[in-house]
């Protein structure tokens, strides 16, 4: 059954309204990131929509507020995807420190390489990153 307004919800069989407006109780009460931490805010969109206030709904359940930072994900996702980049960087110069490689400066790729696994230790680490530069072949 689809219940697009308030008379379609009067129309529902009982099990369904009560579902239905348990599901409108939930949308109610939602935890945002404002930059710093969690605020509790009310959305009263939905239950306007079907000719509700706030007051119908006086033990709306309120949510756990989550228990990590946003920003702290992102930075997370950022320094896996800097390294999953800079792994690839080490595996395309494997071939380079091999004992016959034809390198003309050995210790220039042996600093290189280095420069590389050292990118997790830049104090910008990881949304300021200075790439080493790849020495001649």
């Amino acid at each position: 059954m689809i219940i697009n307004d308030r008379k379609d919800l009067d129309a529902a069989p009982d099990d369904v309204r009560e579902r239905f407006v348990n599901s409108l109780a939930g949308s109610i009460n939602k935890y945002l990131w404002n930059g710093s931490e969690w605020t509790l805010e009310q959305n009263t969109s939905e239950i306007e929509r079907f000719g509700f206030t706030l007051a119908d709904f006086p033990d709306a359940p309120v949510p756990e507020a989550p228990a990590y930072n946003p920003d702290e994900r992102q930075l997370e996702q950022e320094a896996e995807e800097v390294r999953t980049q800079r792994d690839a960087l080490l595996k395309e110069s494997d071939w380079a420190v091999l004992p016959d490689a034809p390198v003309a400066d050995e210790q220039a790729w042996k600093d290189y390489r280095q420069a590389l696994r050292d990118v997790p230790e830049q104090g910008g680490f990881p949304t300021d990153i200075n790439w080493p530069e790849k020495p001649e072949a």
